[in-house]
């Protein structure tokens, strides 16, 4: 699963800090790659013209 990060500020602080320390733990655990919602819409591009990013969500409450 992947996950978009939200905007700085666009959450209330306490769900962007699970946000974050999500990312971290999977940064240094996984020596994964962020990208944010334009750098998915590119790879997808990148990948093929006819791929789309439809919609996504912040999945039920948030977590």
């Amino acid at each position: 699963m992947d996950t978009v990060l939200p905007n700085p500020g666009s959450v209330p602080v306490t769900i962007e800090r699970l946000f974050r320390v999500s990312d971290m733990t999977m940064l240094q655990s996984l020596n994964s790659k962020e990208r944010d919602l334009y750098e998915w819409k590119v790879l997808l591009a990148d990948v093929d013209a006819g791929l789309h990013l439809r919609s996504f969500d912040l999945g039920g409450d948030h977590l």
